[in-house]
């Protein structure tokens, strides 16, 4: 599918442009992840969940469920905001962020002690012994602030473009929370009021295919300049190119 034989604003144009996106992020035929440094460890698996989000949100745009990637859009915000605070303290924030997996299967095995039910004495044997002198997180992220302190921490870059991801994430952050906890002020477009009733359709509509599909690719594009700042060899121009498309098609479609 291409652009110029889609025509006009349909679904399959962007599921087009976000599984193009998608296998430039992590090609689906690649599936050996190098050794490396912790900073080329965070890039390959980020890179990894990232091509996945941008493939599912490819299924749903194409399906008329665009509303639905929402929450799939705003995680990939989060992983650029991430990999960018990363980028700024490389050296200490990526073995954090390699180090928080540990301390989270930690927090899991004592939260499992604490309520045993029908383990076994083996088991809880085990469990106990993997607990002793653990560093233990209960905090879900990584670096210990919200997604939005990462980004706060960021305004002041002397990048620009990770200035700019900063200033975007937090103006549309909200917007995306919204969307994925069904805020009712988010979901209000679902209902269609008629006289005295509303009604709902479930069925697909393609709503919001645009808006959703160029956030997702402009997170990508971000995301791939934060791992080129982390120090990955990374060609940000075919993102910044479909960046660019997506530009076009969204101002082709506003009256």
């Amino acid at each position: 599918m291409t652009l110029q034989s889609a025509g006009e604003n349909s679904p399959a144009v962007w599921g087009a442009l976000l599984l193009e996106a998608a296998e430039f992020v992590w090609p689906v035929s690649r599936h050996a992840v190098d050794p490396g440094s912790a900073a080329h460890v965070v890039a390959q698996t980020v890179s990894v969940r990232v091509s996945r989000l941008l493939r599912a949100c490819a299924v749903l745009s194409d399906s008329g469920y665009a509303v639905e990637t929402a929450g799939l859009v705003r995680s990939i915000w989060e992983d650029a905001v991430s990999v960018a605070y990363m980028a700024a303290s490389p050296d200490e924030r990526c073995q954090q962020w390699i180090d928080f997996a540990e301390t989270r299967r930690a927090h899991q095995i004592n939260w499992a002690l604490a309520r045993p039910g029908g383990l076994d004495a083996e088991t809880l044997t085990m469990l106990k012994d993997a607990a002793t002198d653990a560093t233990v997180s209960a905090r879900p992220w990584w670096s210990g602030c919200t997604p939005s302190s990462m980004a706060a921490a960021l305004t002041g870059s002397d990048d620009e473009f990770t200035a700019l991801l900063a200033r975007d994430f937090v103006s549309l952050y909200q917007t995306l929370s919204d969307d994925a906890h069904g805020s009712p002020f988010a979901l209000e477009h679902l209902l269609v009021a008629h006289a005295s009733a509303a009604f709902a359709d479930v069925g697909p509509d393609g709503v919001r295919n645009d808006d959703l599909a160029g956030l997702a690719l402009y997170g990508a594009w971000q995301l791939v300049h934060a791992l080129s700042r982390l120090g990955e060899a990374v060609d940000e121009d075919p993102l910044r190119q479909l960046v660019g498309r997506a530009h076009t098609l969204i101002r082709g479609a506003t009256p």
